[in-house]
């Protein structure tokens, strides 16, 4: 029994194979397959100057000091003094902890001020038009201090501002001096009213700087979306990369039976899950919702389309890979969620500058005329323009798709038109739209599409015999993808931020994913957007936003904290994000039919 019981003993040679497992399935596999992705993408600061870099990392360590305040804003409220915002509505961001005021104005401070030097740095269309945007929503702000008799440091410094810009047309300054100068002028026309605020505070006991703070920031919060959005499409990007790390780590590092073995559970368990979830909303109402089934099968099948579409430009052994799928998303995400806001953001500079105007001119008459006017102007613009700019706008969209397909800019060309025909499909039916007897509520129905056309594939290669390892970790990518895109249904629940982690979790994570993955844009190197320019843009843009969303966040204000970090977030994944992951569908499944091992 000794003997036996000694043979079983693990040897030196059966414990270094066993360590040499473990390390090639963890950290030789981080370093092989994950950093091997992610050092592409993280910016580079080689060939700046000292200053330079010193000033791009105190831009980061900010936003990932406030990305911090996201997450632990609780603790932050739990530990600090609390004001009564006054104008408020109960429960409605009604209390601010005190640091937050001081902390959130440091921020805009530097924040603007990262944003005016980058574009400082950049092409002149770039310059004048943050410029034009710093002085609409410092107008806004401005002219809410009004009341208080402060405005007039604020104007102040945003004119010296511009005169600095003006100044700049001549005399070329280092980036640090221009740095320097921009966060005095900045910080002045931030704090100085601010400060006059704070001191008639503590003389009426009415702390009104608090409240115009809460009303500049909840208006200018549309400049936050989207970025926000942008979070939506990197999380798109990261799930992706995730399932294919992991079809890499068993493709690669491990014997092809667990291959096999890997797909046919995971296959399996998203196969028993979703059909079990048709079958029991089926019954439950079968005359609503086979228009919901059917509704969704439009989502694939638009998918298909623009497949068909690009795959007649393509030669017979050219195919869109993923890598150029996702750098065409990240190309021209920006500018379609731009285009789609467009009639937003155009409300947002009219109302800004009527406000400052009213803030300015505060008489009665034509103060109550014009925003009553304004304020029927935007809801007709919202209500009757909007959807026909939609339309055209997905129009426009397909078309250029169409045109890229010709230059043979298949991924291009198939992610527009993906984009496209899913938004206009999803438009037609809307509730009170065309098809609205097509309606459907949810990501589940047309997972369910996506998971029976996996396993009708998965059946066909297996029926012929043709099942090859190639094809087996194409289907396991795809089906590993669609389950992992499931698990960000938690970030539409609007109660989330405060009974868990999960929407506020999903935009930090989302901010730092899309903070490691920027190198792809920002170590291009242009006349017009030089690299400095690009960081200093991104780090103000980023450092507005997070701004924004904890101020939202940390005052309880449940409406915006919705829309900031579920609505917008949730939006951009399924707008822009999901097409990415849809062309990507296609695109690995016909470079699996094409692979002969």
């Amino acid at each position: 029994m000794n003997k036996f019981v000694h043979r079983l003993k693990p040897t030196s040679a059966t414990l270094a194979a066993l360590l040499g497992l473990m390390w090639a399935l963890t950290f030789g596999a981080l370093r092989d397959f994950v950093w091997a992705d992610l050092k592409a993408g993280l910016i580079d600061l080689r060939g700046l100057s000292r200053v330079t870099r010193g000033l791009i990392g105190l831009g980061f360590a900010l936003m990932a000091l406030t990305i911090g305040l996201l997450i632990f804003n609780d603790f932050w409220r739990a530990s600090a003094d609390l004001i009564a915002l006054p104008n408020s509505l109960p429960g409605r961001g009604t209390l601010a902890p005190v640091p937050l005021l001081p902390a959130t104005l440091f921020l805009l401070s530097m924040a603007w001020s990262f944003a005016l030097v980058g574009a400082l740095h950049s092409h002149w269309a770039i310059r004048w038009g943050v410029l034009a945007l710093f002085v609409i929503v410092s107008a806004t702000r401005i002219g809410s201090m009004t009341k208080l008799g402060s405005a007039g440091a604020g104007v102040l410094g945003v004119a010296t501002v511009i005169a600095l810009f003006v100044i700049r047309l001549r005399w070329k300054l280092p980036l640090g001096l221009d740095f320097l100068l921009v966060l005095t002028l900045v910080s002045f026309s931030f704090l100085t009213p601010q400060a006059q605020g704070i001191s008639d505070w503590r003389v009426t006991g009415v702390p009104l700087v608090v409240s115009d703070l809460n009303g500049h920031l909840l208006t200018v919060s549309t400049l936050a979306f989207p970025m926000l959005m942008l979070v939506g499409l990197s999380m798109a990007q990261f799930t992706h990369l995730a399932s294919k790390w992991t079809v890499e780590i068993v493709q690669h590092r491990l014997p092809v039976v667990v291959l096999y073995i890997a797909l046919g559970v995971t296959l399996a368990l998203r196969l028993r899950h979703t059909v079990s979830w048709a079958i029991e909303t089926f019954q439950r109402a079968p005359a609503q919702e086979i228009g919901s089934f059917l509704g969704a099968l439009g989502v694939p099948l638009c998918v298909g389309v623009a497949w068909w579409i690009a795959r007649r430009n393509m030669s017979a052994d050219a195919r869109p890979t993923a890598s150029e799928l996702t750098e065409s998303a990240d190309t021209a995400a920006p500018a379609l969620i731009v285009g789609y806001l467009a009639p937003q953001l155009y409300i947002f500079v009219l109302l800004s500058l009527l406000l400052a105007f009213v803030s300015f001119f505060p008489i009665t008459e034509v103060s109550s005329v014009a925003q009553l006017a304004a304020s029927g102007y935007a809801d007709f613009l919202n209500n009757q323009y909007t959807p026909i700019w939609r339309v055209v706008f997905f129009g426009l969209v397909m078309l250029i798709g169409v045109a890229q397909a010709k230059r043979k800019q298949h991924a291009l060309a198939l992610y527009l038109m993906a984009f496209a025909l899913i938004a206009t499909w999803i438009e037609l039916a809307d509730i009170g739209r065309p098809l609205s007897a097509l309606s459907w509520f949810g990501p589940a129905y047309t997972d369910f599409w996506w998971t029976v056309l996996f396993g009708v594939v998965a059946l066909s290669w297996v029926a012929r015999r043709t099942l090859t390892p190639a094809r087996a970790a194409a289907l396991l990518l795809v089906t590993l993808m669609s389950g992992l895109l499931q698990q960000t249904a938690f970030i539409n629940n609007r109660f989330t931020p405060f009974l868990g982690f999960a929407g506020v979790g999903f935009v930090a994570f989302g901010l730092i994913w899309d903070a490691l993955t920027a190198g792809s844009w920002a170590n291009v190197d242009s006349p017009g957007l030089p690299r400095a320019g690009r960081i200093f843009l991104y780090l103000g843009y980023v450092l507005l936003t997070v701004t924004l969303v904890n101020w939202a966040l940390t005052t309880h204000d449940l409406a915006k904290t919705a829309q900031l970090t579920g609505d917008a977030a949730a939006f951009g994944l399924d707008r822009f994000g999901k097409p990415m992951l849809y062309a990507l569908y296609f695109a690995t499944l016909w470079a699996g039919r094409d692979a002969k091992s």
